[in-house]
């Protein structure tokens, strides 16, 4: 995994596009074809070298991941590259890059709101989108069994996505040993 910039600008918060794909020409900077699309994350070479109970561990050369997903095929993580570490969620729907947009976390202790920022990512030549927390939610996915984020969507409904944490704690543990060595911050487990 290449993450080209994690620059991203603040917009005004705003619903989801339900329903459309995004396609290949929303992941290309609309300045000079040379110039590097700062809001786009390109994942070429990542490989799994660890997993544990319902959480795996991703590296590549400048990007390291703890991620699970569920039975619908959502992702939810906590990735470290040389500009920090952040959790992420990924999107059902389509977002605009840079854009920010609500959320909310819920735990067995309770729910949060989130500040959900959209970036894009090309792996293996396939673009989606991801939104990136803004909260560190540490504190929050401790002592829980599963987590829910839901998303609202731009036809008015909501997009609700659950994850087990069990081995999530082992597994950014592992991700953070693997990733200590290359000049990123440490980050609290949960």
């Amino acid at each position: 995994m290449r993450l080209a910039v994690f620059v991203l600008t603040l917009m005004a918060a705003t619903s989801l596009h339900a329903g459309r794909p995004i396609s290949n020409a929303r992941l290309q900077s609309p300045a000079a074809e040379a110039a590097p699309d700062p809001l786009l994350i390109e994942v070429p070479d990542s490989e799994t070298i660890g997993e544990y109970e319902d959480w795996q561990v991703v590296k590549s050369s400048t990007l390291t991941a703890a991620l699970t997903h569920n039975d619908t095929g959502s992702l939810f993580g906590l990735m470290c590259s040389s500009n920090g570490c952040t959790y992420y969620v990924n999107a059902s729907a389509e977002c605009d890059a840079g854009a920010v947009y609500p959320g909310l976390i819920n735990t067995a202790a309770g729910a949060m709101a989130l500040t959900l920022r959209c970036a894009h990512v090309k792996e293996e030549g396939q673009p989606y989108a991801i939104l990136l927390i803004d909260e560190d939610l540490s504190d929050e996915l401790a002592d829980t069994d599963e987590i829910s984020i839901t998303i609202p969507l731009a036809d008015g409904k909501v997009d609700t996505s659950r994850f087990s944490m069990a081995g999530a704690a082992d597994a950014q543990q592992d991700m953070l040993d693997n990733t200590g060595d290359s000049g990123q911050p440490p980050a609290e487990t949960i």
